[in-house]
């Protein structure tokens, strides 16, 4: 089994950028395609799922997997934990807005989990290296008790993609959708 920590998953992305010519939105929209083709296969295309973005790339293949879902008439509600700070997630998030999709401020998050069947965790991806604090840790605490299958974006919010911090601040992810190789984090130790 291929393991990478997150340095060397940032090595990969660059390399795949760098020399095969493929773009970080290309790349957001394969990783948004991988995670449509699980979901339909595990939970279908009628149920509704809930999308939870953070601000970095790993909220930017949540935005890129809300448009994958329009798209295609899935049913979904999506709600930001803040805005997008990463290009990628700003561009994804701009398309989603002008496509006429609302995205729900955080505030109303307990409203985007009731309305869901299937909930998606990419908020936080491996760049992670701290413990989930303050609305981070709220959010994730509050899908892990909504008793609904959560099915994380490459590695569950609050894993630690090397696997040197260990928190119990963790989304208890029901499935991982993950891109390209296992994270080290993702291994017991």
């Amino acid at each position: 089994m291929n393991c990478a920590t997150a340095a060397e998953m940032r090595a990969m992305d660059q390399r795949a950028v760098h020399a095969h010519g493929i773009s970080e939105t290309e790349l957001m929209q394969r990783a948004a395609q991988a995670m449509l083709d699980a979901l339909c296969a595990h939970y279908g295309r009628t149920c509704r799922y809930g999308i939870f973005c953070g601000c970095g790339n790993n909220g930017g293949d949540g935005y890129a997997l809300a448009l994958r879902m329009k798209a295609e008439g899935i049913p979904f509600v999506i709600c930001s934990l803040r805005e997008p700070r990463s290009a990628c997630a700003r561009h994804y998030a701009q398309l989603l807005e002008e496509s006429g999709e609302k995205v729900l401020e955080l505030s109303r998050y307990a409203q985007a989990i009731e309305a869901a069947d299937v909930l998606v965790d990419a908020l936080f991806g491996t760049g992670l290296n701290r413990t989930l604090s303050g609305d981070g840790a709220l959010l994730a605490a509050a899908l892990n008790a909504s008793g609904k299958p959560i099915v994380a974006v490459d590695i569950p919010s609050g894993l630690d993609g090397d696997g040197t911090l260990r928190s119990d601040t963790v989304v208890r992810a029901s499935h991982t959708v993950t891109f390209e190789c296992v994270k080290k984090g993702m291994l017991p130790y």
